[in-house]
């Protein structure tokens, strides 16, 4: 699987064996991310792009992966609010195929904040 797509099947996303919460940003609340999608991404800083990615050191001390290994993805998900799917932009880093620090960053569908 790539570094740059996350699958979502029964609950669980690929990789983590859990349920995953999103972490909406600029906030402490979590939110899921909705079963049986696959979420491809853009890689937008880090490994294989002219952008550095400022915070390598300290993913490569947390997750023990190397520094010049991550990258800063961006895709486009459902995840789900109070029962309902609903569709964000959602950023993510990534290195050697694992994936950490889901977060959502905006929201298409109408009446979302």
């Amino acid at each position: 699987m790539p570094e740059n797509q996350i699958v979502v099947s029964g609950g669980k996303a690929s990789g983590t064996g859990k349920k995953y919460p999103a972490r909406i940003n600029g906030s402490r609340d979590h939110v899921r991310l909705a079963d049986d999608q696959t979420i491809d991404g853009t890689v937008i800083m880090g490994k294989g792009t002219k952008r550095e990615l400022n915070i390598r050191f300290i993913l490569e001390s947390t997750y023990r992966l190397p520094a010049d290994e991550w990258q800063k993805v961006s895709g486009v998900g459902k995840i789900i609010i109070d029962g309902k799917p609903v569709t964000a932009q959602l950023h993510w880093y990534a290195a050697q195929g694992k994936w950490c620090e889901l977060k959502v960053k905006g929201w298409y569908d109408e009446g979302q904040v």
